[in-house]
């Protein structure tokens, strides 16, 4: 069996951790408990396996954390003001994906090709209106990073955004996870998502090249088209960061991402650490006895 990377998101006041079978959610209460939350992976690997082809599990793994980050935020919140029973129902889930994909789209992909296509007529060269919108998309990335940073609210979520980087490469050194251990570790992780979702508009930009001019509309279609294509391509470079030792071409393509983490993770206190762990935990723990159990007795798995 290959080696297997846990990962993981912060969500309100916690962290959610994906193991191989199992996601935990561990989120701060009101009265200071953790409330845990664990649910089986519905992965779309499983149901369709020829998606594990290179190319193609790039755009599956982004969607996947796309839905189910939706789902854990929105379950988070309510864990987080004291309703453990989490969001009424799958319509929360679907509006909240709605929002961030017209938020997503209108933000970086029609604004940067509306503002290109403003300085056609002035700039001849399609490679620089390309480099351009690609830098355009990144300042919006980062811009939006450094003015959430401000914000309280989401300045605690960056917190818990290293907590759980802390706690992933406590981990994978081997090492306890005891607070004194983790507070030495580093909240920079190579495997970010942040990382991975800066790459793959780098990498929608030298694809769009092969196109040309087009106009505006046609420009908004095809970076959505692309869009895809890009995850892939990204995903496998991110695979190949996760090696040890890392290829050395692979470390200056993933530079900017390992930046941008310095403006999307904060230091985090004891309290948030404390919930990291017990989130990594209880995926780790999941994933063990579902793998014992399926050893000795035929073991049940849920319903998709």
């Amino acid at each position: 069996m290959s080696k297997f990377h846990y990962g993981g998101q912060a969500v309100t006041e916690g962290v959610m951790m994906r193991g191989r079978y199992f996601y935990t959610i561990a989120v701060r209460t009101p009265d200071g408990g953790i409330s845990v939350h664990k649910e089986w992976i519905h992965s779309w690997f499983s149901r369709w396996p020829a998606l594990r082809k290179p190319l193609l599990r790039g755009a599956v793994v982004f969607a996947e954390s796309v839905v189910l980050g939706t789902k854990c935020r929105l379950d988070s919140a309510c864990r987080s003001h004291g309703d453990v029973g989490g969001p009424e129902s799958s319509s929360h889930v679907l509006f909240g994906l709605v929002w961030t994909a017209m938020l997503a789209v209108g933000l970086f992909v029609a604004l940067p090709g509306v503002m290109v296509s403003l300085l056609q007529d002035t700039i001849a060269s399609t490679p620089v209106l390309n480099v351009l919108e690609g830098l355009l998309k990144v300042g919006l990335l980062v811009g939006a990073a450094v003015l959430a940073r401000l914000w309280p609210t989401y300045r605690r979520l960056f917190q818990y955004h290293g907590a759980e980087h802390m706690v992933i490469n406590c981990w994978e050194t081997k090492r306890s996870l005891k607070l004194e251990q983790v507070r030495r570790c580093s909240p920079i992780q190579v495997r970010c998502g942040m990382s991975f979702l800066l790459l793959a508009i780098v990498m929608s930009v030298v694809v769009i090249g092969v196109f040309g001019r087009p106009a505006v509309l046609e420009r908004v279609l095809l970076h959505l088209a692309i869009w895809p294509v890009a995850l892939g391509l990204a995903f496998e470079v991110m695979l190949l960061a996760g090696r040890d030792p890392m290829p050395r071409w692979v470390r200056g393509l993933i530079l900017p991402g390992i930046v941008l983490q310095y403006v999307t993770t904060a230091n985090p206190d004891d309290q948030q650490l404390e919930v990291a762990v017990t989130a990594l935990k209880e995926a780790i723990a999941a994933d063990r006895q579902y793998q014992e159990s399926r050893k000795v007795i035929p073991f049940p798995l849920p319903a998709s």
